[in-house]
């Protein structure tokens, strides 16, 4: 197709798909997805339609493109929304934890004894993370930062017993 056939599917068929995807999307998205199929369509260097049958076939194939670019635009807005829920869960949660745990002054004295690295695998067990993330987050592997956290707690432990003469535990 040149040009001025492009620019003659394109005045016939966006209307038709801008109302196609804003069934689904909304009218701002779905003029997006519309611009994105015809713009797909463009790249392909398909020939000219010399047929009804041949015309057809192009506007199946454009709301073909639609269809899947509709479907990724749901996904990508249903991961945007567990995004933001669990970022709001997340705040939440590190709110009612500063909330508990108050100012610095408040943390038991132990924890500035312990390695800044142990504080980090500390900090994030505190923020309700599991030792699968947390392991994630540090750059190893789950049975390393269980093996971490279980020297952390020799460690206090040890700590603890030296100063107080009696594990309180």
């Amino acid at each position: 197709m040149n040009d001025l056939q492009f620019e003659e599917f394109f005045r016939q068929q966006f209307p038709r798909l801008v109302h196609f995807a804003a069934r689904s999307l909304g009218t701002d998205v779905g003029e997006d997805v519309a611009l994105r199929t015809l713009e797909k369509v463009w790249s392909k260097h398909l020939p000219q339609p010399s047929s009804d049958q041949e015309r057809d076939h192009l506007e199946r194939l454009g709301f073909a493109i639609a269809r899947g670019l509709i479907r990724n635009e749901l996904r990508s807005q249903r991961r945007r929304s567990l995004l933001h829920r669990k970022v709001e869960h997340d705040a939440a949660i590190a709110a009612n934890t500063e909330a508990q745990v108050g100012t610095e002054g408040a943390l038991p004295a132990w924890v500035s004894d312990v390695p800044r690295a142990d504080q980090e695998l500390l900090f994030w067990l505190a923020q309700g993370f599991t030792m699968a993330e947390i392991a994630g987050i540090i750059g190893c592997s789950p049975a390393a930062a269980r093996k971490r956290l279980s020297r952390i707690r020799t460690r206090i432990a040890s700590q603890v017993i030296s100063r107080d003469g009696q594990f309180n535990g």
